[in-house]
C-alpha cells in the first residue's frame, strides 16, 4: 500500500473514531480500528502492544504485510523483548509520540538485530509510535510501520497520532469498566459519557435521550435550549439543516453533517451518525439512536481557498460556491444561501471543477487537504452564530439535572 501524502478526510477520521470507541464494547472492533489507523497514516502495518516490566505481554497487528499472525507470534515470543521502540516508549508519559528516524540513525538500524532480522526482513522499516497509557510498570503503545522504500512518517502523521491517543485511552478505560462483572449502565450510554468531545444521543425527531459533560459545557457557548425535549436552533437555516440531517440519517442509515458557527465566532460542524453503524447492540433503543457530535474546526478557509484556486480565475460567485462545496454544503443549500437557482449553482460547480482541473467534488475536497479532524471551514458569511430558541413557556437550559421528554 503506497504511503499517502495527505491527512485523512473528515469522514475517515469519524469512522476511525467510531471504531475506536466501539472496540470498548466489542473487542473484535479493535482490529478494524487498527486497520483504519494504518490506512489513515499510510502505513503497511499497524500494531498495538502492552508492556509489563519492559516486556510485551499483549500484541495485535493489522495491515497489508503478509502473515500478520506470524508477525505477532514472533513478536511476543522473541522480538518484543529486543524492540528499541518498546524500550523508548516505556520511558515516556501517556500522549507522547515519536518517529524512529528521530531516535535511531542509520548506523543504529544497520547494526540492530530487531530491525535487520525482524522488521526489515518482513518488508518494514520506518516506524511511528505513541504511548496510549503509561505507569511505573506498564505501558500501552500504538505504532505503525512503512516499507523501506516508503518515505519517513511526516509531521502530519505525528499530529494525527497525538490526537488519536486520548481516544484509544478513553476506549481502554471504558473497556475495563464494561468488563467489570457488576451490573452497569447501557454500554452505548457509557460510550457517550467517555467521549471527550460534545455529543448527545437523539432519536429521529431530535429528542435528547442522553448527553455527555462536554456537551453540557458546550451548551453555554451555543446557548442551547430544549423545546419539549427537542433540540431547537433559533437560526431557521440551521434548524432546517438539523431536521433534514436527522430525517436523512434515520431514513438511509448513513451519517450526515452540516456546518455551524459558535458564539465565539469559531466554525463548527455538526455530525449525525447512526449508532448501529459503530456498535452492535441487542437493545432496540440503541439501534434507533443517532449519535450527534459537535466538532470545532481549526483551519481558516481563506488561505486554503486562495491556494486551491490560485490561477483558476474564478468569479466572485464561483468563489462563494467553492467555499460552500469545501465545507460539505449540497447544491440546494448553497443556492438557498446565495438566493440563486439550483440550476445556476450546478452550472457554477461544473465551471469550478473545469477551471481547477478536478473531475469531481470529492477530488476538489481532497485537494483542499482536510486536517485530522476535518479542516473545512465556514462558508463565508453564510452562517450566523448558532443558538437555540428559548420558549418562555416550555424550554429550559440544558444541564446535568434538567431533561424533559417530549
Amino acid at each position: 500500500m503506497p504511503a499517502r501524502n495527505l491527512p485523512p478526510d473528515n469522514e475517515e477520521v469519524l469512522e476511525l473514531s467510531g471504531r475506536i470507541y466501539a472496540s470498548a464494547a466489542e473487542p473484535q472492533q479493535l482490529a478494524e480500528a487498527l486497520r483504519l489507523f494504518n490506512e489513515a497514516v499510510g502505513g503497511a502495518c499497524a500494531q498495538i502492544f502492552t508492556l509489563h516490566g519492559g516486556r510485551p505481554v499483549r500484541s495485535q497487528f493489522s495491515g497489508t504485510v503478509e502473515f500478520p499472525e506470524e508477525l505477532n507470534r514472533q513478536y511476543l515470543s522473541r522480538w518484543g523483548a529486543l524492540d528499541p521502540r518498546a524500550a523508548a516508549a516505556a520511558t515516556l508519559p501517556a500522549g507522547e509520540v515519536f518517529r524512529c528516524h528521530e531516535r535511531f540513525d542509520d548506523a543504529f538500524v544497520g547494526s540492530n538485530s530487531f530491525y535487520q532480522d525482524y522488521l526489515i526482513s518482513h518488508g518494514l522499516r520506518w516506524s511511528i509510535a505513541g504511548v496510549i497509557d503509561s505507569s511505573a510498570d506498564t505501558a500501552t503503545v500504538l505504532a505503525a510501520a512503512r516499507a523501506p522504500q516508503a518515505p519517513r512518517f511526516e509531521d502530519w502523521t505525528a499530529a494525527l497520532l497525538r490526537k488519536l491517543l486520548p481516544h484509544f485511552r478513553a476506549a481502554a478505560a471504558l473497556r475495563d469498566r464494561l468488563q467489570d462483572p457488576r451490573p452497569g449502565p447501557n454500554p452505548a450510554m457509557e460510550m457517550l459519557r467517555a467521549l471527550p468531545i460534545p455529543c448527545l444521543f437523539t432519536d429521529h425527531a431530535g429528542r435528547c435521550i442522553e448527553r455527555n459533560e462536554a456537551f453540557d459545557r458546550a451548551a453555554q457557548l451555543f446557548s442551547i435550549r430544549l423545546l419539549v425535549g427537542r433540540v431547537r436552533f433559533a437560526d431557521p437555516q440551521l434548524h432546517q439543516m438539523w431536521e433534514t440531517g436527522l430525517a436523512e440519517t434515520h431514513a438511509t442509515a448513513v451519517g450526515q453533517s452540516f456546518p455551524a458557527q459558535g458564539g465565539d465566532g469559531r466554525p463548527w460542524r455538526v455530525h449525525l451518525v447512526p449508532l448501529h453503524s459503530v456498535i452492535q447492540s441487542n437493545n432496540n433503543l440503541d439501534n434507533k439512536m443517532i449519535l450527534v457530535v459537535f466538532e470545532r474546526k481549526e483551519q481558516d478557509l481563506q488561505p486554503a481557498m486562495e491556494s486551491l484556486t490560485s490561477g483558476a480565475h474564478l468569479t466572485a460567485a464561483e468563489l462563494d460556491v467553492a467555499a460552500g462545496l469545501l465545507q460539505g454544503l449540497p447544491a440546494k443549500v448553497i443556492a438557498r444561501q446565495r438566493g440563486a437557482s439550483v440550476h445556476t449553482v450546478r452550472s457554477q460547480i461544473m465551471a469550478i471543477l473545469e477551471k481547477t482541473g478536478h473531475r469531481s467534488q470529492r477530488e476538489l475536497m481532497a485537494a483542499f487537504g482536510a486536517s485530522a479532524f476535518g479542516a473545512s471551514s465556514q462558508f463565508a458569511s453564510a452562517l450566523r452564530p448558532v443558538s437555540m430558541a428559548p420558549d418562555a413557556a416550555q424550554s429550559g437550559p440544558v444541564g446535568p439535572a434538567h431533561r424533559r421528554d417530549g
